[in-house]
């Protein structure tokens, strides 16, 4: 009997010409068993089942990069890829009009060939297709891969990569299951955009790029009095005003000696940012107190007339 737990034939395993074809030579699979069925998935895991070789046994919509190229399937039609690798400096790219089974054409272009930009050939979208979109040879440690991918409508697709070197960490949100080497900087945490491994909006603007302004549906953590200015002034002040949640309030303007001079506002106002302005042509200079009162707030700012 073999390691296999099959009887020999004359001793010996099957081999041409040697009278035993029939019977199957005794081999160690992956994981070292006998005779076992286990193979070396894509990812270098050895597999019993489900095992994902190709590209093409990818789940739906998935890039998967290995040390060699990006792997991908994709039951949709697909337009144009854009994919950022972070971390790496190419070392050599596709040659020619095709790169790959999905028949793409790139372009390596940014700092350190960082960047990839690929789009189908002719400019037309190509169908539903999987394999190797590109082979690629690079050095140092991919950790991050960004990829916007437009469909046949000019909408873009949603999809999930894979890569070997990655974030081991399930608490972020460029975990990667598939990776065996985490190298430092390697996991990111999603910005107040919901982006992952974004820096946030760019001071004075919001998400999408626009100016910010105390009307574009920013919400502040806590009550505030945010500004009143000019101060000293004349005869206009503007204060601005930051209210957490839905709520009535007045807004309220008293003299030196505390006497009410006039409600700038009172009622029922939506969580954000608000601004209000005083009109005090009518009065004499001097220090006035503006007052914001709600029911779970209250806030005086000193002001100052001076004409």
């Amino acid at each position: 009997m073999d390691n296999c737990g099959v009887c020999l034939c004359n001793g010996q395993d099957s081999e041409e010409g040697n009278g035993c074809e029939d019977v199957e030579p005794c081999e160690q699979d992956c994981a070292g068993v006998w005779g076992g069925i286990g193979v070396m998935d894509l990812f270098g895991d050895c597999c019993t089942e489900d095992c994902i070789l190709t590209g093409c046994d990818l789940p739906d919509t998935t890039y998967y990069l290995s040390e060699t190229g990006l792997e991908f399937n994709s039951s949709k039609e697909i337009k144009r890829i854009l994919i950022t690798l972070h971390g790496i400096t190419i070392q050599s790219s596709p040659v020619g009009g095709e790169a790959g089974d999905a028949q793409f054409l790139w372009n390596f272009v940014g700092a350190n060939n960082n960047a990839v930009v690929g789009q189908s050939l002719g400019g037309n979208t190509i169908p539903a297709s999987c394999g190797t979109l590109f082979e690629l040879d690079y050095i140092g440690s991919l950790f991050f891969l960004e990829s916007e991918m437009i469909g046949s409508n000019n909408a873009a697709i949603p999809f999930t990569y894979y890569s070997e070197v990655g974030c081991m960490d399930e608490s972020f949100c460029n975990y990667n299951p598939h990776a065996t080497e985490q190298p430092e900087g390697a996991c990111f945490e999603i910005d107040e955009c919901g982006i992952c491994g974004g820096g946030g909006p760019t001071e004075g603007f919001d998400c999408d790029g626009n100016e910010l302004s105390l009307y574009n549906g920013m919400i502040p953590e806590m009550y505030e009095i945010k500004s009143v200015y000019p101060n000293p002034f004349n005869p206009v002040s503007n204060l601005i005003y930051g209210i957490p949640e839905n709520a009535h309030l007045e807004v309220m303007v008293f003299d030196i000696r505390g006497r009410k001079i006039e409600s700038l506002y009172k009622g029922f106002q939506f969580a954000g940012y608000h601004e209000i302005s005083w009109d005090a042509s009518q009065e004499p200079s001097g220090v006035y107190l503006v007052k914001i009162l709600s029911e779970n707030f209250t806030d005086t700012r000193k002001i100052i007339l001076m004409k």
